[in-house]
């Protein structure tokens, strides 16, 4: 499946619409990218309708050590390096699953959402909530793809495979 997007417009913003709305018989589960690939909502759209986001990001270490604090003391710890805001997710959950029922009724475009949302102040409960919601799920991805050999040859590997499909 694939979709043509204009030269300005992020392919971030795309991802979810050309998964979901594939046609063909082979559904997938596991979606990877590029750096290219990610936003501040995309794991948490996609792992609502049951996608897994695995992302190859550009810079690894920098973009871990901005979610994660190590600790080198007596042993190695992790904590991350900003809490989850749970209440502000939960305080916007009815927000958040009108998103995603718009989305898996096709009422919305994931393009025209996140325009819409990124348009929104700062200060946009809903959209920080969304944005806190995701995450989570990149956190999750970020500790099994640092801790993941096999992960990490396995994304490359789809990634590689695109880019020769697209040569």
């Amino acid at each position: 499946n694939g979709k043509i997007i204009s030269a300005r417009s992020h392919e971030s913003h795309h991802l979810f619409d050309v998964v979901y709305n594939s046609k063909s018989e082979l559904k997938a589960t596991i979606v990877s990218s590029d750096t290219h690939g990610t936003n501040q909502f995309n794991y948490a759209i996609l792992n609502a309708f049951g996608y897994q986001f695995t992302p190859r990001y550009a810079k690894f270490k920098h973009r871990f050590l901005r979610e994660f604090n190590v600790n080198y003391e007596e042993s190695v710890t992790l904590s991350l390096a900003r809490d989850i805001n749970w209440k502000l997710i939960e305080s916007e959950w009815e927000n958040i699953t009108k998103i995603f029922l718009s989305l898996g009724m096709r009422t919305v475009q994931q393009s025209t959402l996140v325009k819409k949302l990124c348009s929104y102040p700062k200060k946009n409960a809903t959209m920080r909530a969304l944005a806190e919601y995701n995450r989570v799920f990149k956190c999750l991805h970020m500790l099994d793809y640092a801790d993941g050999k096999e992960l990490r040859q396995v994304i490359q590997e789809s990634l590689n495979r695109g880019e020769q499909l697209q040569g």
